[in-house]
């Protein structure tokens, strides 16, 4: 396959994540509850809840980590080739989105 296929699946995979992001904030939020209203069993499924939210997030800040890093070796594969083909003076021929974000 060819390696612009996989930087669009890097891509993707990394938009899909940010998304994401938002709505897992609200469920990792620090969880305030009025002892007298509720159950003691309701207060542990609120914890143990809050705790997948919380690995959840974790996990998703390793993908993207993982993804950036991917993307980064990627720029720099591009860079090289450009290099060894005598595109010294401008890569972004080669790899014309290296500085994106």
């Amino acid at each position: 396959m060819h390696i612009e296929h996989f930087r669009h699946k890097l891509l993707a995979e990394r938009e899909k994540i940010r998304m994401l992001e938002g709505t897992r904030n609200d469920s990792s939020a620090t969880v305030e509850l009025d002892q007298s209203a509720v159950g003691r069993l309701s207060r542990m499924d609120t914890m143990q809840q809050q705790a997948m939210a919380q690995n959840t997030r974790q996990r998703s800040e390793q993908a993207l980590i993982r993804i950036e890093a991917a993307l980064l070796r990627q720029r720099r594969l591009w860079f090289l080739l450009g290099m060894r083909r005598g595109a010294r003076s401008c890569h972004h021929t080669l790899y014309p989105l290296c500085h994106e974000t």
